[in-house]
């Protein structure tokens, strides 16, 4: 700047100095700068420039949140639900998984016995959850199972037999005058096998199931 009879010298904005000699202002360091809380401030020859840091978008004086879960910036697995926060974001397992939430791995609930099947059900893990399923001669929902009545409503006894209802299942018996397992009966011929109690004067006639006796002619009784 040319002044009466001499000049003067002065330092360009971003310098500081006598004009003669002018060094670089680190208005990052000593805070001169205008760029956004959430930006980076970086020194360059006589000015600075401001980026936002991650997890934060704009021109670095204005910087506002990314919000990764919904712009699909996030690495959480598929097995879990992203959180969104201030310049970042958080991952958690879902339920019936166990990890950081960035790897997730299904949890074995049979296994580690942390179902609520019933004590006459059957646990089958599934992929994040599991299913309970009431053994055979119980009914329910699996996490609730009761005793079926078989006798009452559809056993396999022989039509000769008697059924008993036991816990979780049913026992067959031949009835009186019937021989087998209860599945299969078979009349028992009391004449033939002499358990009839006729008298000796009497004549044995096999029924189904039982038997018959008749007094021989000329006896009576």
């Amino acid at each position: 700047e040319d002044t009466s009879g001499s000049f003067m010298c002065t330092c360009d904005p971003g310098w500081s100095g006598n004009g003669v000699a002018c060094v670089d202002r680190d208005e990052c360091a000593n805070s001169t700068h205008s760029c956004h809380a959430n930006a980076t401030c970086s020194n360059v020859d006589g000015s600075y420039s401001c980026a936002c840091r991650p997890g934060f978008e704009g021109d670095g004086f204005s910087c506002v949140n990314v919000d990764e879960c919904s712009a699909g910036g996030h690495n959480c697995d598929v097995n879990a639900g992203c959180t969104d926060t201030h310049g970042s974001f958080a991952c958690a397992c879902n339920v019936g998984y166990s990890g950081d939430g960035h790897t997730c791995s299904d949890v074995n609930e049979c296994e580690l016995d942390t179902d609520n099947c019933h004590e006459h059900a059957t646990c089958s893990d599934t992929d994040g959850s599991f299913v309970c399923s009431c053994k055979p001669g119980y009914s329910g929902t699996g996490v609730a199972c009761a005793n079926i009545d078989e006798c009452k409503v559809g056993h396999h006894c022989s039509a000769n037999a008697r059924c008993t209802d036991t816990v979780g299942s049913y026992t067959c018996a031949c009835n009186a005058g019937y021989s087998g397992d209860g599945w299969s009966c078979a009349n028992i011929d009391e004449c033939k096998d002499e358990s009839h109690n006729c008298h000796k004067h009497a004549t044995c006639e096999d029924t189904s199931g039982s038997f018959m006796c008749t007094c021989d002619p000329g006896w009576s009784g």
